[in-house]
């Protein structure tokens, strides 16, 4: 399940392009409204592909992108605009952007040019392993193995543990672990991340002492990088 930045001020063309992408895709996606929260989103989490207006109430999404790959972002980034000139477009892919969709356009349009960055960006990847320790995880298959044996992992723990473990060593309070890691689940409580959690914990076989996943009293949870 792909992880995406959707960056459109637009909030009822935003909110459409959600819920198709949730329901049709399975995509997990993320809204930013402005340039200043889409910088923030970049900042704190890791995406397998952002979709970024060229206009935005308080900057230009190319400004963005230019921003994103000066720091050394590789995601792949899709431009959604309304200009249509060849200079634009010629512009939006010299400063890094790896296809653009003019507006108005089709949803299938959309899902179909995702559906081919995804593709193209995880050919090219050298490693889609996440490893930690005697840990793992495989972003594209969804498989984990400990001590090179495969373990079975349920939707919501890897959704949880590749979110925390691409994200170490920030501790997350339990409403944004909930919104984050499972942002489609209607059933997501704080009780729920608990037993995930130790669900977890005992398929990686994570030490009291030194654990991986680190309850922090009175924040939420942390993943350690150097236990």
């Amino acid at each position: 399940m792909a992880k995406i930045l959707l960056v459109e001020d637009d909030k009822s063309l935003s909110g459409e392009v959600k819920n198709w992408l949730n329901k049709q895709e399975h995509f997990t996606v993320d809204q930013a409204f402005s340039a200043k929260d889409a910088m923030l989103f970049l900042e704190t989490y890791t995406y397998d592909i952002i979709v970024l207006d060229w206009e935005l109430p308080d900057g230009a999404g190319i400004d963005i992108l230019r921003t994103f790959r000066t720091n050394g972002g590789k995601t792949p980034v899709l431009m959604l605009t309304g200009r249509d000139s060849v200079v634009d477009k010629t512009t939006g892919l010299d400063t890094g952007s790896d296809d653009y969709l003019t507006k108005p356009f089709q949803p299938e349009e959309l899902s179909a040019r995702l559906r081919a960055l995804i593709r193209r960006f995880t050919q090219n990847r050298p490693n889609d392993a996440v490893k930690f320790g005697n840990v793992v995880l495989d972003a594209v298959t969804r498989k984990v193995e400990v001590d090179s044996q495969e373990v079975k992992f349920q939707p919501s723990e890897f959704d949880l543990l590749y979110f925390l473990c691409m994200n170490p060593d920030r501790v997350f309070p339990v409403t944004q672990l909930l919104s984050s890691a499972w942002p489609d689940s209607e059933r997501a409580t704080e009780a729920s991340l608990r037993v995930c959690v130790s669900r977890i914990r005992q398929k990686i076989k994570d030490a009291e002492e030194a654990p991986l996943i680190e309850n922090v009293p009175g924040q939420g949870y942390r993943f350690n990088s150097s236990p």
